[in-house]
């Protein structure tokens, strides 16, 4: 970085430095006065509303005497985790939420309870617009379908679980039913395959009714299996309580999926 454009990031640090030093400054007006931005452009919107969430983790591999430093990541390294979302309206994008937590904390209960904050403060952003969550395997969580039915929304997810679901009656592993479904339905899709994009064909196969069980309630949901003869590309089972009637809504379904 040259002289003339590192002093200039160094006064811009000092600047947001002193604003955050003022007793003026408070994160929570921040971000309320965001929430309410938020609010105003979802309000005013028409047409779908698709929010990517994320479940990710934020490194901090020098950081010593950080507080909560917590194990993250594949490798296992220190840093917090992050729950992000961002609200896709249109060509419009919004930060929705993007929050850190750790097990180390002491008012920490659960990952379930981090994530189900994160939505109730989504919900009081959206309001009473319906929305779409598109959700990574992370979230395939009872727990997590329950409260987005509850808030009146819809949900795609990426499922990591073959539970047990209940088809015409009778009890079937969700994953292992479909692979053997019979298809002749294809859709071809861009993915990015060692750094390129590539038009790939995959076999489309999906259920439009099936119940996941509890001893509390019975949800139901469709789903979407998709495969590639691609040696890169994995499976993808989508789980959704929006409806699939034929295999052009379980395309739709894919499609909405993909903008994550």
């Amino acid at each position: 970085m040259s002289k003339g454009r590192s002093s200039k990031v160094e006064s811009k640090a000092k600047s947001i430095y002193r604003a955050t030093e003022s007793e003026e400054f408070s994160w929570e007006k921040t971000m309320n006065s965001h929430y309410k931005y938020n609010s105003q452009i979802i309000e005013q919107s028409e047409g779908e509303i698709l929010i990517p969430v994320d479940l990710s983790s934020l490194e901090k591999k020098e950081a010593n005497r950080m507080e909560a430093l917590d194990r993250v990541g594949k490798e296992v390294k220190k840093g917090h985790w992050i729950i992000g979302a961002m609200g896709i309206i249109g060509d419009k994008r919004l930060l929705l939420e993007c929050s850190l937590y750790s097990t180390k904390e002491e008012d920490f209960l659960s990952q379930n309870t981090e994530i189900e904050k994160a939505l109730q403060r989504i919900k009081e952003q959206t309001k009473q617009k319906e929305v779409i969550f598109l959700m990574d395997m992370g979230f395939d969580n009872i727990k997590v379908m329950r409260q987005i039915e509850e808030q009146k929304n819809k949900y795609i997810i990426r499922a990591y679980h073959d539970r047990k679901v209940e088809i015409r009656g009778k009890e079937r592993k969700l994953k292992s039913y479909l692979q053997t479904k019979k298809t002749d339905t294809y859709i071809e899709l861009w993915v990015k395959i060692e750094d390129k994009k590539k038009k790939v064909r995959f076999t489309l196969r999906y259920i439009p009714e099936a119940y996941i069980k509890t001893q509390d309630n019975t949800y139901k949901i469709a789903a979407v299996y998709l495969q590639s003869t691609e040696k890169n590309l994995k499976e993808m089972l989508l789980i959704t309580n929006l409806r699939i009637n034929n295999e052009i809504e379980a395309a739709e379904v894919v499609k909405r999926y993909l903008k994550r």
